[in-house]
């Protein structure tokens, strides 16, 4: 008898629990990973000041939004890791340009169409201009100041302390700041001669204190980028002559002896843009946005030893 019931309670039991009601429970969403896949445009490299590491722009919302915004990678290629992600934060989105602090210790970048500097640990995002189409940022030798572009109303290039005080335009018109020593800048300015039938541009220093301006070169062809090599003697720089490829020149300090360090400018495999010097000045990253798809590459100071960073 006390068999039979105990097979009783048992049947009920399961009866019951096959009978009862669950409320349908919502799946949670998949985390982003630890490191998300990476896109196809790698923009804007900037290495560090020990050239440990290069930080660039992972610039590829259609293919992985998870994973655009700055990233760093090893000269060699590898420990490619996510640095800023801006699926992370949703309220910033990447603009144009990145720069190291000489210390190490802070990045600038442009967010949001303004400039930022964040520390190299990824901590104290701190918001420096507020004025709208600010990109480009460059960190003076010292690390005292920060020159930027900003476009359309006053437009040109600007110079602001490390911390976003006394911002004062230097250079109206122009565009592409680079650092010379702590008072001088590069920048280039774009020729109105109606005599010129495509882009033709004027390099030239800049006293950020006098404003004044010395011409170092004249370039024929849509110039971007340029930047002094660690021992201040050659200026890599970004060109596109006409019905050519962008690709990336070297110009002796004081001007001339113009060298193509990419070969022949209608092959695709040889585009060359936002070329960046190794501290030590032995080496160029840039980006190499063959068929759409940008990848970092690295080359020696004077063109070979071309190899592929990012994949």
């Amino acid at each position: 008898m006390k068999t039979y019931i105990q097979s009783i309670l048992i049947f009920l039991l399961v009866a019951g629990m096959g009978c009862s009601k669950e409320e349908p429970v919502e799946p949670k969403p998949d985390p982003l990973p630890v490191n998300p896949p990476h896109g196809v445009y790698h923009y804007w490299p900037s290495w560090s000041p020990d050239g440990s590491r290069i930080l660039f722009d992972n610039h590829d919302g259609d293919t992985y939004p998870d994973s655009m915004g700055l990233w760093t990678v090893k000269p060699d290629g590898s420990e490619m890791q996510p640095f800023f992600i801006t699926a992370d934060n949703p309220e910033y989105t990447l603009f144009c340009g990145t720069d190291w602090s000489p210390d190490g210790q802070w990045i600038v970048a442009s967010l949001n169409l303004d400039i930022y500097k964040i520390k190299a640990n990824g901590d104290s995002l701190i918001r420096l201009t507020n004025m709208g189409l600010c990109s480009y940022p460059a960190w003076s030798k010292d690390g005292n100041n920060i020159a930027f572009y900003k476009g359309i109303d006053s437009s040109g290039i600007w110079v602001m302390d490390k911390d976003g005080n006394s911002q004062r335009r230097i250079a109206p018109y122009y565009e592409s700041p680079a650092w010379i020593d702590n008072q001088t800048v590069l920048g280039l300015v774009y020729s109105n001669d109606p005599s010129y039938t495509y882009y033709f541009y004027y390099l030239k220093k800049i006293d950020i204190f006098t404003c004044d301006t010395t011409l170092i070169d004249t370039i024929y062809g849509r110039t971007q980028n340029p930047m002094y090599s660690s021992d201040g003697n050659t200026i890599a720089v970004q060109c596109q002559k006409y019905l050519r490829l962008s690709q990336i020149y070297t110009i002796s300090a004081s001007g001339g002896n113009h060298k193509n360090l990419m070969g022949d400018p209608s092959i695709c495999d040889n585009i060359g843009e936002y070329p960046r010097w190794s501290p030590d000045g032995t080496k160029i990253v840039y980006s190499n946005c063959c068929r759409t798809n940008g990848k970092l590459w690295i080359m020696n100071a004077d063109g070979t030893g071309k190899y592929q960073l990012t994949f």
